[in-house]
């Protein structure tokens, strides 16, 4: 802790109050960025506030006097108690907390710094689509629900959707991300809000007893390698150019600090993605598994028209035992499981939502004879097809 009579330096120089954690690695990037920028300048001396417990009412005396130059505000637990405190003419650049300051500001005396989320999503899409073809996608958000994850996943579902697939967003309040994960077809892609999410999809993989990364590949944000490097596998993410953005920050107050409005050539910086990190969490998928993703797109699209194994190996112009031998390897059993599966989809749907018969239902999904379905029904659900459509009205 510094002491606060330290800042009350002679005039010739200036006082610069930094409110950021030094906890996450995005942080502690842009306070690389800070400190370097204020290396060259002999006339700066830094006041870091690192948490709550950090402004002092001391401090906050000093910020409402005006003796400290200028602010340099990246902190979500302490950047909108501070703002109250700082004259309307002292300057101001906030890093990712501009809802935190007050909109009544002198507009001339605030910068707000960005980040191109939409670009680490977008970035995160890329890198999947050149590692292969997966079978599903999955993002894992922010837990507390913060802007920047909301930007990051709108972006990645967006660009997987324009390739024709889904990806589905976890919700820790309806299930587990254990049980997320195995409901997921494999291989799976996991794209992570940040690094430490993606560590803890790292470890309930470990738990369900999936493969990362041959099952699931997995990919956070920031590059934190006290996080990438302490799981195993080491943990591929996406790297911004924070120390950029911190130094940026920091030439911009000292244009506003000697000037009496905001630099025009920096007050529009976005921080962008600079690339993906590779480690061993994220792995090229295999021409096999490409054989089973286009075998399960022609057996989902086609399962009403009676098809069956011969049919996906003639579809796909390859022998059925090489088709049945990638399905084994792709632990998504036999090929006739997966087409008897998905019939049967269709068939609790078409209970849920239609009034037709047995009779007709069978027909519909390519079944010789209705006595066929009710006994495969039977065996599999464990009740008759007249029961489950009554179980829904319940």
């Amino acid at each position: 802790m510094y002491d606060i009579l330290q800042l009350l330096k002679s005039r010739l120089s200036k006082t610069v109050l930094v409110a950021i954690s030094s906890q996450n690695a995005a942080s502690r990037q842009k306070l690389r960025g800070i400190y370097r920028y204020a290396a060259r300048k002999d006339d700066w001396s830094l006041a870091l506030v690192r948490s709550p417990a950090d402004f002092t009412p001391q401090m906050c005396e000093e910020c409402a006097s005006g003796r400290i130059d200028g602010f340099i505000l990246s902190s979500g637990d302490c950047s909108a108690e501070i703002s109250r405190f700082v004259p309307d003419d002292s300057p101001i650049v906030a890093i990712e907390v501009g809802a935190d300051i007050p909109s009544n500001r002198n507009r001339h005396k605030t910068l707000v710094f960005t980040t191109d989320n939409a670009a680490i999503g977008q970035m995160a899409a890329s890198h999947f689509k050149a590692l292969g073809r997966f079978a599903s996608f999955a993002y894992i958000p922010d837990e507390m629900g913060r802007e920047w994850s909301m930007l990051r996943e709108k972006a990645f579902v967006g660009a997987v959707s324009s390739e024709r697939r889904n990806a589905e967003v976890y919700d820790a309040t309806r299930e587990t991300l254990v049980h997320f994960l195995a409901r997921q077809k494999k291989p799976l892609a996991v794209f992570a809000a940040w690094d430490f999410l993606a560590a803890k999809v790292i470890r309930a993989c470990r738990e369900a007893g999936f493969s990362v990364p041959s099952q699931v590949s997995v990919l956070g944000v920031d590059d934190d390698d006290l996080i990438c490097e302490s799981v195993r596998p080491a943990l591929s993410t996406i790297l911004a150019d924070r120390v950029k953005q911190g130094f940026m920050a920091a030439k911009a107050l000292d244009s506003m600090m000697n000037s009496r409005r905001a630099s025009a050539s920096v007050s529009g910086y976005v921080c962008r993605p600079l690339a993906v990190v590779e480690r061993e969490s994220t792995a090229y998928v295999s021409a096999g598994y490409a054989v089973v993703e286009r075998a399960r797109r022609f057996i989902e699209e086609n399962a009403q028209a009676g098809i069956c194994v011969d049919d996906v190996a003639h579809q796909l112009r390859i022998s059925r035992r090489l088709l049945d031998l990638r399905f084994e390897e792709s632990g998504l059993g036999s090929v006739g499981a997966f087409i008897r599966e998905e019939k049967l989809l269709i068939v609790k749907r078409l209970l849920n939502r239609t009034a037709l018969s047995d009779q007709r239902i069978a027909m519909r999904c390519g079944f010789k004879n209705v006595g066929s379905l009710r006994n495969l029904f039977r065996r599999t659900y464990g009740m008759s097809m007249s029961a489950y459509r009554m179980s829904l009205k319940g």
